[in-house]
């Protein structure tokens, strides 16, 4: 739980919940749906690092980037940026690492979501 409350932190809630024009039950809806996407983009990023394929790295870091972005998670942007950056250099050893990281930040990410108040599809 101690994870779930760093990424609470690190999320800035108040600007996204500002995006959302206050609407809390939308906020809980984007998150979820941001999780369900960037799990199956880290999948993909694990499909790649398997087939050595790191300009499909780079492109599924950018996804997430750019996703990351618009729900204010500047701590998954910023690792998933690095990644994009990594990939694109065709820097295998160095992308692992950090998708290690970002892997980590996202299954925290993942942990506090699902604390949040579960909506209808």
């Amino acid at each position: 739980m101690q994870t779930a409350c760093r990424a609470q932190k690190q999320l800035d809630r108040s600007k996204l919940l500002e995006d959302c024009d206050g609407e809390a039950a939308y906020v809980n809806r984007c998150l979820q749906i941001f999780v369900r996407e960037t799990q199956s983009d880290m999948d993909g990023i694990s499909a790649a690092f398997r087939k050595n394929d790191l300009a499909q790295v780079s492109r599924l870091a950018h996804r997430i980037k750019g996703a990351s972005a618009s729900i204010r998670a500047a701590f998954l942007r910023d690792k998933a940026a690095h990644l994009d950056v990594l990939g694109s250099q065709g820097n295998a050893f160095e992308a692992a690492t950090c998708f290690a990281r970002l892997q980590m930040e996202f299954d925290n990410f993942k942990e506090f979501v699902a604390t949040l108040p579960r909506l209808p599809e």
